[in-house]
């Protein structure tokens, strides 16, 4: 992740995935900041300021602590900012590997504590939806899995 990017989920079937781990495991929380050097009028540099001094209280904080897995990354100040890959933004993602939510320039509705504790309970809500359902499907397949192995073995023993 030391790009920005969140990483790509796995193709394999995940019948490897140590479930209670993956069960354990929080949202990741990636802030994506534009550098306080940047211009004042800037869309990106405003998002980051509103973030930082109208939702980070020390209640909200301590729910982000308490519920994600945080993550700080600083966009290059000579990207290209119409680019969304580029803008200041919050993401979350489930430890599925799937995107949860965005938060970015147009929900500044969001960047006010009440609003904002909202969206991450939401957010935490979904994730864990998310993981029970990987947990659901990749239960199942090892199910499967032995059940076509156990079926092997007893046509190799009629076999025999």
């Amino acid at each position: 992740m030391a790009t920005g990017v969140a990483p790509k989920p796995e193709e394999s079937s995940g019948v490897e995935v140590d479930l209670v781990a993956l069960a354990k495991q929080k949202p990741l929380f990636v802030y994506f900041y534009v550098d306080p050097i940047s211009d004042p009028m800037d869309e990106n540099y405003k998002f980051s300021r509103k973030f930082e001094l109208s939702v980070l209280q020390d209640q909200v904080i301590e729910a982000m602590n308490k519920g994600f897995a945080l993550k700080k990354v600083s966009l290059p100040p000579d990207a290209d900012m119409k680019q969304l890959k580029n803008q200041a933004r919050i993401e979350i993602w489930s430890p599925t590997n799937v995107k949860v939510r965005v938060i970015g320039r147009s929900d500044e509705q969001l960047l006010n504590r009440a609003p904002f504790v909202a969206a991450l309970n939401g957010s935490i809500a979904k994730s864990t939806k998310l993981v029970k359902e990987e947990i659901a499907r990749i239960t199942k397949l090892r199910l499967e899995k032995e059940q076509k192995e156990k079926e092997a073995a007893k046509e190799t023993a009629k076999s025999e």
